[in-house]
């Protein structure tokens, strides 16, 4: 079989592990109208505003800077450009094509780095295996929706590829410079993937830096790669800091947006999570973790291992938020919520659960051929090779997916049938009426006054301003306790027909819009003038005479 016959094959291979997942995503979305998400609502509120002309600036809070990474939003706005679509239906529908990218990086990685068998069982255990029952967005897989976590991975994938190109000697400036435009793009992507990315290739180039000190001149040039991925990578860092910088000398005054502990994640039950597995999956990610270091590239296993290490301790930096909370101080800083790494090492698991696969497969295909007679394993090799017996072997294999069929149904029920059904019974959008009138009947800079629950599901997502929102998605740079205070003071007032009160406070921040948790009485007949009712929302235009009335966006 000549070496372009096996790369087609493994490709087909390849193409029908992945079939299924992507059908089943395809399955769950081709409707879907609304991200099901708060995150992924974030993100539609960040390129809505994109498109009504605010990049820079904080998609929620009239007058202050962003500062959440904003690729993926360009991307959706870029989508919903093109194609016409709202922004909501696009980051609703694209994640299971845009999610592919990533896959097929993870694939590229171990192929390229360990062998086809290696890509074959990596890719089976990423979709199927390995992580069994969890979120998306906690373990790498073709995540039907578009969380940044899930589509930035594959970043992390090439940045892995190219620290195993970087360590030779022969690596030349335009890798390097390949190199630090990956970190920039991932810097501007998602904090958590340019943070591991920035310490493993920085520890590569620190490890080429100190060749230069010891061999003297002749490798001066390993001087100026590593420079050039330096400044390179520095760039992307200063697009995204420059701003918060400016507006906020990078002072944190909100850290729970850093701080968000998911249950499962806390330290009594951290290990249980990462082990949630079957067991014969952990046994050979075991296995590819302690012979990775038996492969002749005793440095490629290096680098694996402190790919795992670096994760390990940005992972407790997390976690140590929960110590924090506990004993009123923290071991390491906190710097993203610890879901992120705990989905990096859910991935370093899938690399090394395809090493183990491979190095398994690759003993029984030896010992077999040990114990079987050499003119035997000729006489057979030889007949394989006539074409006659290849198509005989393709019906053989055919037949045997057929014979398989009723096994694999009750697997393909569990994974993807019972989604598609979940998928065909959803409700309507609760939301859609109001969301439309907020669009057609509103400015983007119109400020809104409501509770969290409505500022996430709702204004938010529609690239309106508000007076405060939920704890963990507001600017970490401004104070969120006088906001949230002066919100809640402001919707007291309304149920307590305080009208002077409610006008001196609403005026500070702006306030164009309510959506109250009661029905005002007749003392703000003039004051706020119903503009929008359904059955589960009601808005209302604050009346007052220094306002401008946005005309809105057709």
């Amino acid at each position: 079989m000549t070496e372009r016959t096996r790369n087609v094959l493994t490709l087909v291979l390849l193409l029908a592990l992945v079939l299924p997942a992507y059908l089943r995503g395809v399955a769950i979305l081709y409707d879907l109208d609304r991200p099901p998400d708060v995150d992924l609502l974030r993100d539609v509120g960040a390129a809505q505003n994109i498109l009504d002309g605010g990049y820079g600036k904080d998609p929620i809070y009239l007058g202050e800077t962003a500062w959440y990474p904003p690729l993926l939003s360009v991307i959706l706005a870029g989508l919903s450009s093109m194609t016409g679509s709202p922004v909501m239906v696009v980051a609703a529908r694209a994640g299971i094509h845009l999610d592919l990218l990533p896959l097929a990086a993870f694939a590229f990685l171990l192929w390229r780095s360990f062998g086809r068998i290696a890509a074959l069982f990596g890719v089976a255990g990423y979709l199927y295996l390995v992580h069994d029952h969890a979120p998306a967005w906690l373990a790498p897989s073709l995540s039907p929706y578009l969380f940044a976590i899930c589509f930035m991975h594959g970043a992390f994938c090439i940045g892995l590829y190219l620290a195993f190109r970087l360590r030779r000697p022969s690596a030349g400036w335009s890798q390097w410079c390949a190199a630090g435009a990956l970190v920039a793009i991932t810097f501007v992507g998602h904090p958590s993937t340019a943070m591991i990315l920035c310490l493993l290739l920085g520890g590569v180039g620190a490890s080429q830096l100190l060749k230069v000190l010891r061999d003297g001149p002749a490798r001066l040039q390993q001087v100026g790669n590593l420079t050039s991925f330096l400044i390179i990578a520095a760039i992307g860092a200063w697009i995204l800091l420059a701003p918060m910088i400016e507006a906020y000398g990078m002072e944190r005054r909100n850290p729970f947006s850093t701080t968000w502990q998911m249950e499962g994640l806390l330290l009594k039950d951290l290990p249980g999570t990462l082990l949630d597995r079957p067991l014969l999956v952990s046994v050979l990610i075991a296995f590819g973790f302690f012979v990775s270091l038996r492969r002749r590239d005793s440095i490629s296993a290096i680098l694996l291992y402190a790919t795992a290490i670096i994760t390990g301790l940005l992972l407790w930096s997390s976690v140590s938020a929960e110590l924090a909370n506990t004993h009123q101080r923290s071991v390491i800083l906190s710097f993203v919520p610890a879901y992120h790494f705990v989905f990096y090492l859910e991935l370093m698991g899938c690399l090394f659960f395809a090493i183990g696969s491979m190095v398994l497969v690759k003993w029984a295909i030896g010992s077999v051929r040990r114990w079987i007679p050499s003119t035997f394993y000729d006489r057979v090799r030889h007949r394989f090779a006539r074409p006659v017996f290849r198509r005989a072997a393709i019906m053989v294999g055919i037949l045997a997916l057929m014979v398989l069929l009723p096994f694999t149904s009750s697997f393909l029920h569990r994974k993807i049938n019972s989604m598609v059904n979940k998928a065909a019974s959803r409700p309507a959008d609760p939301y859609a009426p109001s969301f439309d009138f907020i669009h057609a009947g509103t400015a983007p800079m119109d400020v809104f006054l409501t509770q969290d629950r409505v500022a996430m599901d709702l204004i938010s997502p529609a690239g309106r301003k508000l007076v405060a929102t939920d704890r963990y998605f507001s600017n970490p740079y401004v104070d969120l306790a006088p906001r949230a205070a002066d919100r809640d003071s402001m919707l007291t007032f309304i149920r307590e027909d305080r009208v002077k009160d409610f006008l001196t406070l609403a005026a500070v921040y702006s306030v164009d819009f309510v959506i109250p948790n009661v029905r005002p009485s007749a003392r703000w007949n003039g004051i706020l003038s119903p503009v929008h009712e359904d059955p589960r929302i009601r808005i209302y235009r604050l009346e007052r005479g220094d306002r401008n009335v946005g005309t809105g966006r057709n």
